[in-house]
């Protein structure tokens, strides 16, 4: 299988169908550290990333600013074994979403920031998360209890920072999400076509001042088998429910 390495690169105003800087499909791994997408527009997904049918998936140390496309306008995952998001900042995103995943087996998001307040300083992501004191520790498992969306829903306006559909294992660890929003969970949106399997775990993290038009001002999980929050703060989120 092929194995591609992106290293201390920089993308600029790429435009595309399906990633307007890169698109790969049906590569072994994909690797990018060190580089940066900025001003970037996809005609239909991934405004500077879209992957398809790919065996693991590696974004380390990257920033991406101003990208836009239809849905997702930042990075565009479907049908791949292992996604890793590490270390990234994505800046002014666009409403349409800015990570959209789709049926991967395992999803890891660790020290990230994804905002979209141009005007607010990027946050030093090796800074320890503030946790706030009300709950120190939330632990949830759901299944039914969700509401579902509205079904005139589309996906693309589902969440402006992460959308994830079918995923198996999802962790989010040491990241901050500001200032997102969309219809249901402004900040992550999860769903699950089989509610039977699918884990996540979010730890250490904070969701501030996102907003819904719907449900979850900052989480929208829909029947996600176990779903566990720890030691994570939760501060100005609000959820219109229209």
């Amino acid at each position: 299988d092929s194995k591609i390495t992106i290293e201390r690169s920089h993308f600029r105003r790429g435009q595309g169908m399906t990633g307007g800087a890169i698109s790969l499909k049906s590569a072994g791994s994909l690797t990018i550290e060190d580089s940066s997408f900025e001003d970037c527009h996809s005609s239909s997904s991934g405004g500077a990333i879209g992957i398809s049918s790919t065996g693991s998936v590696t974004i380390e140390k990257t920033d991406f600013s101003r990208n836009t496309a239809l849905e997702s306008g930042d990075i565009y995952a479907v049908d791949t074994i292992q996604f890793l998001l590490s270390s990234c900042k994505f800046l002014s995103i666009s409403t349409k979403g800015s990570i959209l995943g789709a049926e991967i087996d395992q999803v890891d998001i660790k020290d990230i920031v994804v905002t979209t307040d141009s005007e607010a300083p990027m946050i030093d992501i090796q800074t320890p998360v503030e946790i706030l004191p009300y709950p120190e520790v939330f632990e949830a498992t759901l299944s039914e209890s969700v509401t579902a969306n509205p079904s005139t829903e589309d996906s693309s306006d589902r969440a402006s920072g992460v959308i994830l559909e079918d995923i198996g294992t999802l962790t989010i660890e040491n990241s901050t999400f500001h200032k997102l929003s969309g219809l249901s969970g402004g900040a992550v949106n999860l769903s699950n076509a089989n509610v039977e399997e699918g884990s996540a775990t979010i730890t250490g993290s904070t969701f501030k001042e996102c907003d819904a038009s719907y449900n979850g001002g900052a989480l929208n999980i829909i029947e996600h088998a176990n779903f566990t929050i720890l030691e994570t703060s939760f501060r100005k989120n609000k959820a219109q429910g229209k």
